[in-house]
């Protein structure tokens, strides 16, 4: 216990002001590319109560960037959802309209992104790093980050393309 380390406390306020689809939370583990890490997390919210009075929740996924050095700070992160559930997407009866990322891969320069829907069903999706970079917004000045040439990389804990 006394070895785990809390990380990305600097950005959790930030992600609270900016990010208006639930609490990010899970998702993929992080990649990293130069001198940042990239994940994409899952949110939800209730969006809609049944007649019987249960609700119901929509989930959102959206990516962050955070520094690859200590202590870890969210530099910068998406500010409205990749992709959000879908009451036509397939899925189990009673089940939300679900998004949910597990896991994460460049190649190339694309995002490979693995998920699960509607609690029943598996997809994946990609998305170009370009076009990530596009999304993400900066958490000091809220400006949308461009993409940028990175100088010698660190050694990456997971080899990845970019």
């Amino acid at each position: 216990k006394d070895s785990i380390t809390k990380v990305h406390t600097s950005g959790d306020d930030w992600s609270k002001a900016h990010w208006l689809w639930g609490e990010p939370r899970g998702g993929s583990p992080p990649i990293q590319v130069g001198t940042h890490y990239y994940a994409f997390f899952h949110s939800s919210l209730y969006h809609r109560t049944l007649p019987d009075g249960s609700k119901r929740r929509r989930y959102y996924m959206g990516a962050y960037q955070f520094s690859a050095m200590p202590p870890y700070e969210i530099t910068a992160m998406t500010t409205k959802p990749i992709l959000s559930g879908s009451m036509h997407d397939r899925r189990n009866p009673g089940a939300p309209a679900c998004v949910f990322p597990c896991g994460a891969l460049l190649q190339n320069g694309v995002w490979l992104v693995t998920l699960g829907v509607g609690d029943t069903a598996c997809a994946w999706m990609e998305m170009p790093h370009v076009d990530l970079l596009k999304l993400l917004w900066t958490s000091t000045v809220l400006t949308p980050l461009q993409p940028q040439r990175v100088g010698p990389k660190p050694k990456p804990f997971l080899k990845q393309q970019e």
